[in-house]
């Protein structure tokens, strides 16, 4: 079902946003 919660989809989408977040506030550090 469409409407059921899919664990790996939900990880899909929450890893690379936590991965990016990170990434940026470490550019902003170093570039600092």
């Amino acid at each position: 079902m469409d409407t059921a919660i899919n664990p790996h989809s939900l990880w899909a989408k929450t890893i690379p946003t936590i991965f990016i977040v990170f990434f940026v506030k470490y550019v902003k550090a170093y570039m600092l």
